[in-house]
């Protein structure tokens, strides 16, 4: 097996959905996330087997198919939201996380290529993350989807996007999605994290906590300049750790899944709790020895398999 350098390390693909949207990126917040942009990336390795993919264009949204190859004419189907603070990385920094999902789940996996900020703003973003459920949910039959497995999931700003697909889902009171899965998400916009108080480890592990935990407790200033448009960092649609409990009684299935080395790792406990006050049917999985983003190691880290696995045994309940 070798290493795809292709698509992976410091090289992010385009992300034709992003292309499309048109707001100003010419203030100083907006130029500063597009720089950090370019710094995404990470190797990973292609464990699939028996997985095509496909692409299908929905305007203000990409979504990249991958199916397991069965007889099957319904399957369980997730549509994963990526990670990146909102305006990093593209659907290319899961892709092999997706694949192998939808290998264990002998299902579909929908990676989503939404517009990201500073281009987009927080609404014309969910809205192209709620077509892209749309799309999956109204063309269920032709893509061999079982209407009654849709899930959304997603890692990081993309577990938040998940979050929020749900509310939407409530409010609009359509009953498309069946569950969510929400990986180290980020749920609250508003509140700085607190940096982690580390164990004795060696340098460069220390090192690798701290800096991601820097760069997710920067973003946040990022964000408040270019994600927000007319609403408030408070509000559910940006931070759906306040989503209300109405709301939260109404919510799908949940599985939050934690990394020990992660400053978001008390936000996603909280939202967990708050879900499952009035559910029966929440899931927590801590990763001991984990750190924020380790689902896009996935042939490097075990524990990105384990938790595809886990994932897929969870659709399949």
């Amino acid at each position: 097996m070798n290493f795809d350098k292709s698509r992976h390390g410091h090289h992010v693909a385009r992300s034709l959905a992003t292309e499309r949207a048109n707001n100003d990126t010419s203030s100083a917040e907006a130029q500063k996330a597009l720089a950090e942009r370019e710094t995404n990336g990470c190797y990973d390795l292609d464990l699939s087997y028996n997985v095509e993919k496909n692409e299908i264009d929905i305007k203000d949204a990409v979504l990249y198919q991958y199916s397991f190859k069965n007889d099957a004419l319904k399957k369980p189907a997730f549509i994963y939201f990526h990670g990146g603070n909102f305006y990093g990385n593209t659907p290319d920094n899961t892709e092999n996380f997706g694949k192998k999902l939808a290998e264990l789940m002998q299902g579909e996996v929908f990676n989503v290529d939404y517009p990201r900020t500073p281009e987009a703003d927080v609404d014309s973003l969910t809205s192209a993350a709620w077509h892209a459920v749309e799309y999956v949910v109204k063309h269920a039959e032709e893509l061999h989807v079982e209407p009654s497995r849709i899930f959304v999931t997603g890692d990081s700003a993309g577990g938040n996007i998940a979050a929020v697909m749900s509310n939407f889902d409530i409010q609009k009171g359509t009953g498309y999605i069946k569950g969510q899965v929400l990986i180290y998400p980020m749920l609250d916009i508003e509140t700085v994290p607190n940096k982690q108080k580390l164990p004795s480890m060696d340098e460069f592990a220390t090192k690798l906590i701290e800096d991601m935990d820097d760069e997710n407790i920067e973003s946040l200033t990022t964000l408040k300049a270019i994600y927000p448009a007319k609403h408030q960092m408070s509000d559910a649609i940006i931070s759906p750790i306040n989503t209300s409990e109405a709301e939260l009684t109404k919510v799908p299935r949940t599985m939050v899944v934690a990394a020990e080395y992660d400053c978001l790792t008390p936000q996603g406990y909280t939202y967990a709790t708050n879900v499952a006050k009035t559910h029966d049917d929440v899931d927590y999985i801590w990763y001991a020895g984990m750190m924020h983003g380790f689902v896009t190691r996935m042939g490097i880290i075990p524990q990105a398999e384990d938790l595809a696995r886990e994932m897929a045994l969870w659709a399949k309940r």
